[in-house]
């Protein structure tokens, strides 16, 4: 799991995860993400759409998706994801020139190629910083959570 310092992952998120650790032609398993209200960050698990590629290809994973057990997706953020072994093995690491800004995307499509990304909604972690406030901006048609810079 990465080793981002403003989540924290419930007391039994890695062992939900573990128990899908053994099923064949896995890449990743993804935990859901959840705000400090309890609400589901659902920007952080997606679809790739590519037929509207702008201003984005991700298409956030829909509500009702939650319910299920295992939930095959596209693209998990680097909010708490368990990549394989022996995917990194095959495509290697993230890029670095793309460090913040889509390089989970990027690395995700990579990953597709080697195995399934699966979430386990039942596996959960919580992102402090997203639920620190913010401003909710429009850009190019889309929502986003904008935190101001004495927040961080």
């Amino acid at each position: 799991m990465d080793d981002d310092d403003d989540d924290e992952p419930k007391e039994d998120a890695l062992e939900r995860l573990h128990m899908y650790s053994n099923k064949k032609n896995i890449s990743a398993l993804a935990c859901s993400v959840m705000l400090l209200n309890g609400k589901i960050a659902y920007n952080h698990r997606d679809f790739i759409n590519l037929d509207v590629i702008f201003p984005l290809i991700q298409d956030p994973l829909p509500e009702e998706n939650y319910k299920n057990p295992i939930v095959e997706i596209d693209m998990a953020s680097f909010v708490e994801i368990l990549v394989n072994k022996k995917a990194i093995e095959k495509i290697g690491y993230p890029k670095k020139e793309f460090f913040i800004h889509h390089d989970d995307v990027e690395y995700c499509i990579k990953l597709r190629k080697v195995g399934k990304t699966l979430l386990i909604p039942d596996s959960v972690i919580i992102h402090k910083k997203a639920g620190r406030g913010g401003l909710q901006k429009d850009f190019l048609g889309k929502e986003f959570l904008r935190i101001p810079f004495d927040k961080f």
